[in-house]
């Protein structure tokens, strides 16, 4: 990156961020400089949204879906459907999962902690949790893709509604490939004008990517040969396990943005048997068809920093994670990052991410594409 005016604004700005913990590094930065696309990340606030401390129904809320719901045509609130848990033995034994409801503000930093149960255990293949929702809308309807434990598997299923916020209302799809001995992590993409819509889903413990499937009406899916986002080897960051992120959303030039979760080893904990650290990566899809990847982000966009993201004690879930499965455009800035010189600011976007297995944080993330001015310049 030359050391313009402009790029030097944007790195004192990124200082400053990384002082107070609210961004990880600034390597991802630096090692964009030449690509299409420059993705940065930072954290809303450098305190959880929601944790155990913090609401008195759910000693572990995390890994929150987050939609824009509109209930009689008022303006659209951005819900939260958290994973919740509860402790009944220490350290590590807890309650099936949940899906919990929080309203979110505008700006991403607060949430209702009065968590309410939308979404349960009920069916025999949930019998251990219902698990790390995705929430997408199509038409006049909400569909849920989740993991439904039965103790044993997971599989990837689904739940259809008009309105999320009312518990009785969700309808039961089932699973949507029971041929399937292990499936999880769905994050559709919906096109309201196209007959073919599309599903990334899955982690990279069956095969060494991700799937993706189709469908005509979001109900039936059909998996495509083709596998994305495969692990790598080397000195990057998704060298164990890479896994579904929240559903892609589009940029202003038209191509997908699209959050991925990712594990590597050597991160020792307190938990036995345990040494993984889980950071968040990109990609950029093609719109028109998304299993084409044109970039790939080299470094995570957020890793575990913060101490209620290490968790490094026997009083967190999970250590070393941070896990995204919710994110929705935003229409104003949310803090001060901007895009380098001859990048042009291409969507923001709100996500909340899972920490720990214990707390649920906030991140705004800015993705800026490179202008027609640099490659004229070079010319």
């Amino acid at each position: 990156m030359a050391k313009t005016k402009s790029s030097l604004t944007l790195l004192g700005v990124l200082i400053t961020f990384h002082a107070l913990g609210l961004v990880d590094s600034l390597a991802p930065i630096l090692e964009q400089s030449d690509s299409r696309w420059h993705v940065q990340a930072v954290r809303i606030s450098a305190h959880p949204l929601l944790s155990g401390n913090l609401t008195a129904q759910c000693n572990f809320p995390y890994n929150p879906a987050l939609a824009l719901v509109t209930s009689n045509n008022t303006t659209a609130s951005r819900l939260a459907f958290v994973r919740c848990q509860n402790i009944t033995t220490t350290p590590y034994t807890v309650t099936p999962s949940s899906i919990c409801v929080s309203s979110v503000s505008a700006d991403g930093m607060h949430a209702t902690k009065d968590l309410r149960i939308v979404f349960h255990p009920q069916e025999h293949y949930e019998a251990c949790g219902t698990e790390d929702p995705r929430i997408s809308k199509l038409g006049d309807k909400y569909f849920m893709f989740y993991t439904a434990y039965d103790c044993h598997r997971a599989a990837l299923a689904l739940a259809v509604t008009v309105d999320p916020y009312n518990a009785s209302a969700w309808e039961r799809q089932g699973i949507l490939f029971p041929q399937l001995s292990w499936s999880k992590s769905g994050a559709p993409f919906f096109r309201e004008t196209h007959n073919v819509q599309y599903l990334i889903w899955g982690d990279s413990s069956v095969f060494k990517g991700l799937h993706v499937a189709v469908s005509e009406d979001g109900i039936s899916w059909k998996t495509l040969e083709q596998h994305i986002l495969p692990v790598r080897s080397g000195p990057f960051f998704d060298t164990a396990l890479v896994e579904a992120g929240p559903p892609p959303l589009p940029l202003q030039s038209g191509h997908l943005l699209f959050l991925y979760n990712s594990a590597r080893d050597g991160f020792p904990s307190p938990k036995p048997g345990y040494n993984l650290q889980y950071n968040i990566g990109f990609a950029i899809l093609n719109h028109s068809d998304p299993v084409n990847v044109l970039q790939r982000s080299a470094s995570p966009i957020l890793s575990p920093r913060l101490s209620w993201e290490v968790g490094n004690t026997t009083k967190y879930l999970t250590p070393n994670v941070v896990f995204a499965e919710g994110m929705v455009k935003t229409t104003a800035a949310l803090t001060n990052l901007t895009c380098p010189e001859y990048y042009t600011e291409d969507g923001r976007f709100l996500t909340l991410y899972g920490a720990a297995d214990s707390a649920v944080g906030a991140a705004e993330i800015l993705v800026c594409t490179r202008s027609k001015a640099e490659s004229n310049q070079k010319n």
